[in-house]
């Protein structure tokens, strides 16, 4: 009876070995890259950059943190003169304005993976993150002789959704919307009457990105 509860109990053991190293698997650290394109509501669209390190909380969860790069310039000018020259035309333009915005977002992010079919290489993705983005608006009015920089910072959040496929065994391509929330305020003193005046940048949009997930990433 001792023998065969004994067997009983190593048969259990070694039916849970796979399940167990398929789970650990799924724990394993991974880093993303991507690259796309944001549409604020107060700026022209721009590229956006990030990149992303964590670590599987179970077989579908993921916690990590997330670092994304937004740039986006906007030029104000006039054409003077066309010249032909061997047989092109080059043309000249004077420039009146000159603006740039760039932000830098610093998040926690937390990953939801799900595979579509047991041999699928297909995955549904999605992502929530919430965070603090420091944004820098660049401005140069060549006309006026004006040129400043103004700072700004808030709290943000992102949320995404798209469809990964996987090209290797460590390595999923994707394709992802997302939504940028923030809009950042910067106080500028009061007026004679005593009322409070401030800037404020909204740069909250919709954007797109493409890029690779790989797992089993060591990071030292």
């Amino acid at each position: 009876m001792s023998r065969t509860f004994c067997l009983l109990v190593i048969g259990i053991f070694l039916m849970q070995i796979p399940q167990a190293l398929n789970a650990q698997r799924k724990l394993e650290n991974f880093m993303e890259f991507k690259i796309g394109e944001l549409d604020p509501e107060d700026t022209d669209s721009g590229n956006i950059f990030g990149i992303a390190i964590g670590t599987g909380i179970d077989d579908r969860l993921y916690g990590g943190f997330e670092m994304n790069y937004f740039r986006t310039n906007y030029t104000q000018s006039t054409e003077v003169v066309d010249s032909v020259s061997g047989g092109s035309v080059v043309s000249t333009e004077r420039v009146q304005l000159d603006y740039t915005t760039t932000y830098i977002a610093l998040f926690g992010s937390l990953y939801y993976e799900l595979r579509l079919g047991t041999n699928s290489p297909f995955y549904y993705r999605a992502s929530a993150s919430v965070g603090w983005e420091f944004i820098w608006n660049k401005e140069q009015n060549f006309q006026a002789g004006v040129s400043r920089t103004r700072n700004f910072n808030a709290p943000g959040f992102k949320l995404s959704t798209g469809i990964g496929i996987r090209i290797s065994s460590t390595g999923i391509l994707f394709g992802d919307i997302l939504y940028n929330g923030v809009t950042a305020k910067n106080s500028t003193g009061t007026t004679e009457e005593g009322l409070p005046v401030f800037q404020k940048i909204n740069l909250s949009g919709l954007g797109f990105w493409v890029g690779i997930n790989l797992y089993r990433f060591t990071f030292f």
